[in-house]
């Protein structure tokens, strides 16, 4: 079952084929999708952007799904038409009909890099026939073994950790050969932490801690596993891949957790979604998500958008005295769209810019959650000038001050999904954080996507 899984995914991930193969569509007045128009609204022309949607087709106009590989996906322009390179992720068939499609339909999940002019539209058509779409200059290379894989995108190489497969470094390849990283007891630990559970007496209870990797459709059981087993599923092409990790959370069985990763051939930026859902009520110290750590002195200062609009920043380590570790930096409120982490001497950062947030429960409609704010902290428990230190910023959902016991009942969910980009710094204090200010302005304005 494994084994037919990825041969049909390898072939359906490839760049189209040249002309020649018979159309996958045997009737031209089969019903089916025809027509993807994409809308920018931001003001700002997007070159390579990613598009994900759904096309539809009657079941029986294609005898094999990996018949789709033959298809061309088409940008309009006038009376011009250019075949895009796409990569088909997902093909189902719910085997429905009702009284709008008297006939079963099939959807295949399809992501392509669109080119939309600011306050514009670009349209794309699903054809039968016509060229084969040239190799794109943006180029994915995804290496290693595993969920440990390095994705480069061509700006930004992304690892993941071979362990646990959260983010474990990036490198602003703009700036030079800078590995921005969590060095701790001589190991690269994983920078982006969570969510977690803090509920003792069992520890922290993080995704980061997930040790023991369950490919999907295995057939190994979680109990006969290994220690803190969760599952992974990947797909991998010309346009994007993906990794998509479920599990328990680490020393809190009663709370299932995930998180989703997607790089984009040619962005600087990749795509994360998490989530954790109480299946019990449960006491805890705290519920938090999107935290990233790293090692003290690799960023000098944190930076954040507020829900005005006006970007701030924060030194990150005492000028007078770099071991000196400052604690609590700042707080702040829990719906900041923006924030991240930038290094002003090597002119680079990272941001996380938010798409949406959760917290809800599906029995009571209240979650627990309570006091939620994100904050930057400079750890030094570790002893003063310790390399175990580290600096971070991270969002608290559910919490009390000096942590304080507090209950989130069952049926809980708290979910979070957001862009995190890498941008360099412009040379001047005027335009130090234009180019963030301008990724900001596009990742929080999606493209409009209709298909027909």
């Amino acid at each position: 079952m494994r084994r037919t899984f990825v041969v049909v995914l390898s072939l359906l991930a490839c760049v189209m084929p040249a002309v020649g193969a018979a159309a996958p569509f045997g009737r031209t007045s089969s019903e089916r999708t025809q027509r993807i128009t994409v809308t920018e609204t931001a003001g700002v022309p997007r070159t390579g952007y990613p598009v994900e949607v759904a096309i539809r087709y009657e079941s029986d106009a294609v005898e094999n799904p990996a018949d789709l590989r033959l298809l061309r996906l088409l940008r309009v322009s006038g009376e011009e038409r250019t075949s895009v390179p796409f990569q088909v992720l997902s093909v189902d068939h719910p085997n429905l009909t009702n009284q709008y499609n008297p006939k079963p339909h099939t959807f295949a999940r399809i992501a392509f890099l669109a080119d939309v002019p600011a306050n514009g539209q670009a349209v794309y058509e699903i054809a039968d026939a016509g060229p084969a779409a040239e190799r794109s200059e943006r180029v994915l290379s995804v290496t290693g073994e595993g969920v440990g894989k390095t994705i480069d995108t061509g700006s930004v190489t992304f690892e993941l950790h071979p362990t646990s497969g959260q983010l474990r470094a990036y490198n602003p390849k703009f700036a030079g050969e800078d590995r921005l990283i969590f060095n701790q007891g001589n190991q690269d630990r994983a920078v982006h932490w969570n969510p977690d559970v803090f509920a003792p007496p069992a520890g922290w209870g993080h995704t980061r801690g997930w040790a023991t990797a369950i490919p999907f459709g295995s057939d190994t059981n979680e109990s006969d596993a290994g220690p803190d087993p969760y599952h992974y599923r990947e797909w991998t092409g010309p346009v994007l891949h993906r990794l998509t990790r479920w599990g328990r959370m680490q020393g809190s069985p009663e709370v299932d957790a995930s998180v989703s990763y997607t790089f984009f051939a040619g962005a600087p930026f990749a795509l994360v979604s998490s989530g954790a859902d109480f299946r019990a009520g449960k006491q805890v110290q705290a519920v938090r998500n999107c935290e990233f750590v790293f090692s003290r002195k690799q960023h000098t200062h944190g930076v954040w958008i507020d829900g005005a609009g006006v970007l701030h920043t924060v030194p990150l380590a005492d000028p007078e005295d770099e071991d000196n570790t400052l604690g609590l930096i700042k707080k702040l409120p829990a719906d900041t769209p923006c924030i991240g982490l930038a290094n002003e001497e090597g002119g680079y950062g990272m941001a996380l810019v938010m798409m949406g947030t959760i917290n809800s429960n599906r029995f009571t409609g209240a979650t627990g959650a309570e006091q939620s704010h994100f904050y930057f902290l400079d750890y030094g428990a570790a002893g003063r000038g310790s390399p175990a230190n580290f600096t971070y910023f991270c969002r608290a959902v559910a919490y009390r001050e000096n942590y304080t016991a507090t209950y989130v009942p069952e049926g809980s969910r708290f979910a979070t999904k957001y862009w995190i980009v890498v941008f360099p710094l412009g040379a001047s204090e005027e335009n130090r954080y234009d180019a963030l200010k301008q990724w900001y302005r596009v990742l929080s304005n999606p493209l409009i996507v209709t298909a027909d």
